[in-house]
């Protein structure tokens, strides 16, 4: 690896949460693997978490903001 380019690794942490309570509604792990169940080709990766984590609460209301 090139001394200039930082190596990339690690877990990253997706947390679906209410922002008053800090009730946990879902959260996932990504460790870069990509999981079937989140594989879209219309979304990346992230974004397929996004709407896997929060497929429960679409459709009732809810407001989402996303941070990173």
């Amino acid at each position: 690896m090139h001394k200039t380019l930082r190596a990339r690794s690690g877990l990253k942490t997706f947390v679906l949460a209410e922002y008053q309570t800090g009730y946990i509604f879902n959260f996932k792990f990504y460790t870069g693997q990509l999981v079937r169940e989140l594989k879209s080709n219309a979304l990346r990766i992230f974004g397929s978490l996004v709407l896997h984590s929060s497929k429960d609460l679409l459709q009732k209301g809810r407001t989402l903001f996303l941070d990173n």
